[in-house]
Parts: C-alpha cells; structure tokens; sequence
C-alpha cells in the first residue's frame, strides 16, 4: 500500500514537470516566433499602431507604465523607425520619455526627444509633448536656457492644437 502511495506521488511530480516543462517550451516558441517576426519586419504599420494604442489605453499616466510595457514600446520604437512609421514612432516614443522621466532618467529623455525631433510630419499634439518634455528634462538637469527654448517651442505647438483638451 505505501508502495503504491509512493509511485503514485512520484508520478504525480513527474507529470507535472513535464506540463510545465511544455507549457514552458511552448511559451518560449510562441515569444521566439513573435520576436523574430518583429525582427523580420513583417509586422506592418497597423499592428504596431493597435499595439501601441492598446499599451496607451491602459495606462493612464506614464508612472503607470511598468518596465515591461516601457521594454514593448522600445521595441515597437525601434521596429517603427526601422520601417519609417513616423506617426507611430512619434507616439511609443513620447510615451517613452514621459517613462524615463518619471524615473529621473533624464539622458535618456533627451537622446530619445532628440531622435524623435527628426521625425517628419509630427502632429501638433506630438511636437507640444516632446518640447514640454524636453524642457522639463532639461530644467531638471540645470540647463535653464535650453529648458526655456523647449518650453518656448511647447508653448507654439500646443496653440497650434485644435482640441484643446
């Protein structure tokens, strides 16, 4: 009887480090998969765009963000640049610097304001997100005059935005 109990339990284990052991492997193929397609450039303007709205609907300000969406919107950053998605690399990248700045990463806001400056067209809405920003960056770091030069061009684009809200 203590033999069977005993085979039993050891059987049980066994199972159960082979399902997890699959359910590992086959989470790891599906994220490989995934990652290799983003890699490949085959996931197009519309994906990224979805993808990076839903990430923008759930959260509602950028101390929301956790280090995992902020790891999703970097890698959706650079797929966009990659493939020449202005508009979507313009939104995942705001998105981006309000993250790093909420964290003091102030460097960073900057590189990454500085990229996203190159981007042609920009909405209003964008531009005005990006100087603001940049400015507060700046400001933080001490660089009063470039902080006062961001928060100059904010201050034009923002009245250049039809919907005030």
């Amino acid at each position: 009887m203590k033999l069977n109990h005993t085979l039993h339990h050891l059987l049980k284990q066994v199972f159960r480090h082979i399902l997890i052991r699959g359910l590992f492997l086959l989470l790891v193929a599906v994220n490989a998969g995934s990652l290799c397609r983003a890699q490949t450039g085959t996931i197009n303007q519309n994906e990224i765009q979805e993808k990076i709205k839903e990430i923008l609907k759930t959260v509602g300000e950028s101390s929301d963000i956790t280090k995992a969406t902020a790891d999703t919107l970097e890698r959706l950053y650079n797929q966009s640049k990659k493939q020449g998605y202005n508009q979507n690399m313009a939104d995942a990248g705001i998105a981006l610097m309000a993250y790093y700045m909420t964290y003091g990463t102030y460097q960073k806001v900057i590189e990454l304001g500085n990229d996203i400056k190159t981007i042609k067209p920009i909405s209003e809405k964008n531009a005005a997100n990006l100087h603001r920003l940049l400015g507060n960056a700046y400001s933080s770091m001490g660089m009063v005059d470039n902080a006062y030069e961001e928060y100059h061009l904010a201050i034009q684009f923002a009245k250049k935005i039809e919907d005030k809200d």
